[in-house]
């Protein structure tokens, strides 16, 4: 149940005792509580966004960058600003430049993105939602080549609409181990789905793993932080290339949307079933389907053997941990996941109808609730 909307006169008490817990958990996961000792926080009313205090020792964070952008934001803001602390208490340079290498190393110690690193004051609008960075021209392409595919996957003809689906499949699978097959870099992004409540339900669980394991991504379940309801709802950051992140973001919604739908006309005539047995059931049967074609796919598309097609997309899955998901999430708690009632009979009635889902693309180019849109955003 939401909790009702906090007054006005109790926000800026309440988002300073969000941002000291915050700024304890900063320094626990990027190991710097031993030399970064605590602050005082204060959020006043200020432009640009941020400013480190050195002579009092206090971080102030303008009360319009929370109003405005989403908390990830005012996050990394919070993190520039203790890195200006760190260089003036901790690496304490002679004649310190104000953004110059000290700071610099500062920001990678504390895992500040390069954005937020930089000196221009300057919020990039991705961000503030959660669509992905521009996409290159390249990356453009591949996406519009999956949304002609996954519309011809939406057939009546259950034949050619798996076939649609499972192309789709192995043409990003073919991008993906190109790139790493000739080592190219990439930029990588992400983008938060938020669910709006304090738990993951158990599918949602599993529907992020089904996008580790399949589409190029990392995933992780974190508090997000909703400043204007004062209180930590359940999120998933989806972190990867840019055109990897707009796929995963969409699958995420359609096979939640799916789930729900399929529960729906199941319980209608199940009366016993039982609902979170059920789901996850569904999303098992579909990952399933496409464990049975990945690898060929992938080995077909690329021209490569099936065990050195695997190789490379789990090569591929640890850079993005290593690199955007250490930024990121320096230490991840792995939770349990799968516990309470469970109906074997709901579970096996939900995969049979996992194993027939055709991923495809929804009426009006929409992957579901959420938000999840078109695969493609306009160029900004």
């Amino acid at each position: 149940m939401r909790r009702p909307r906090v007054l006005p006169d109790e926000l800026t008490a309440l988002w300073t005792k969000q941002l000291y817990d915050e700024y304890a958990n900063i320094v626990h996961w990027y190991g710097v509580g031993r030399e970064l000792k605590p602050t005082v926080i204060a959020v006043v009313a200020m432009q640009p966004y941020g400013r480190w205090e050195p002579a009092t020792r206090t971080i102030l964070i303008a009360d319009h960058l929370i109003r405005d952008h989403a908390w990830r934001v005012v996050l990394e803001v919070l993190k520039h600003e203790m890195a200006h602390q760190y260089v003036d208490e901790v690496l304490a340079p002679a004649a310190p430049r104000p953004h110059g290498d000290a700071f610099q190393d500062a920001c990678r110690r504390l895992g500040v993105p390069a954005w937020a690193a930089a000196a221009t004051g300057q919020l990039p609008a991705a961000l503030a939602g959660s669509a992905p960075q521009v996409l290159s021209d390249e990356e453009e392409r591949l996406l519009r080549r999956a949304e002609k595919l996954l519309a011809l996957a939406g057939s009546d003809n259950e034949h050619e609409a798996q076939l649609a689906m499972e192309r789709a499949q192995a043409l990003f699978a073919r991008h993906n181990l190109e790139a790493l097959r000739h080592r190219r870099g990439a930029a990588m992004t992400s983008a938060i789905i938020r669910l709006g409540r304090r738990k993951v339900f158990a599918h949602e669980q599993l529907i992020a793993g089904l996008l580790i394991e399949h589409f190029f991504v990392y995933v992780v379940s974190f508090n997000d932080y909703d400043a204007r309801d004062c209180v930590e709802y359940r999120a998933f950051d989806v972190m990867g290339t840019p055109e990897n992140v707009a796929m995963a973001e969409y699958v995420f919604q359609f096979l939640r949307r799916a789930a729900d739908e399929l529960w729906s006309r199941h319980a209608a005539g199940h009366d016993r079933a039982h609902k979170t047995s059920f789901q996850r059931g569904v999303i098992n049967g579909f990952s399933q389907q496409l464990r049975q074609t990945a690898t060929a796919n992938a080995a077909a598309a690329s021209g490569l053997a099936p065990r050195t097609a695997t190789a490379l997309i789990a090569a591929g899955r640890r850079r993005i941990e290593e690199t955007i998901g250490k930024e990121r999430y320096p230490r991840t708690v792995r939770r349990a996941s799968g516990g309470g009632r469970f109906d074997r009979g709901s579970f096996a009635a939900g995969e049979d109808h996992g194993r027939r889902i055709v991923l495809h693309k929804g009426v009006g180019g929409s992957g579901g609730g959420g938000g999840a849109g078109r695969l493609l955003m306009p160029k900004r």
